[in-house]
């Protein structure tokens, strides 16, 4: 759910797997990047929607763990329709925990990942809890 992503500076999969050699080289991602560059505000808040309608389609009846950043709380505000603000702060490390009953069609939030403290002993003191409130795009999303 990388914000922005540019995939032209992704490097390729043999420089990532002599850093990450846990990465998965048979991994199939569930989108495709089709935005050539950056891709804008607009476009990553659309990719979100779409992944919050892939996800339990791609996986129905399964326990899924995704791993991310802050700006994935976009995907928390698309699964559980809210606003992306009122989807609140994604700590470093944090952890959300989403449940559906229905086999997708809505979502409740369990818990929210913003803090880090029942799992991480010591922070970054340049690291903190983030949300599309600290963000310049705020005012797009009112």
């Amino acid at each position: 759910a990388e914000f922005r992503h540019d995939p032209a500076k992704m490097p390729p999969l043999a420089a990532r797997l002599a850093v990450f050699p846990e990465v998965h080289d048979a991994y199939e991602p569930m989108m495709r990047l089709t935005v050539p560059g950056s891709e804008s505000v607009e476009d990553y808040f659309r990719r979100m929607l779409l992944l919050a309608r892939e996800l339990p389609r791609r996986h129905p009846d399964q326990t899924v763990a995704l791993f991310s950043h802050a700006a994935s709380v976009a995907l928390v505000a698309a699964l559980t329709e809210s606003a992306v603000c009122a989807a609140g702060t994604f700590a470093p490390c944090g952890i959300y925990s989403l449940a559906t009953e229905d086999g997708g069609a809505t979502w409740q939030l369990e818990s929210t990942g913003d803090t880090n403290q029942p799992h991480v002993t010591r922070n970054s003191p340049t690291t903190y809890a983030w949300g599309f409130q600290h963000s310049r795009t705020a005012a797009l999303m009112e």
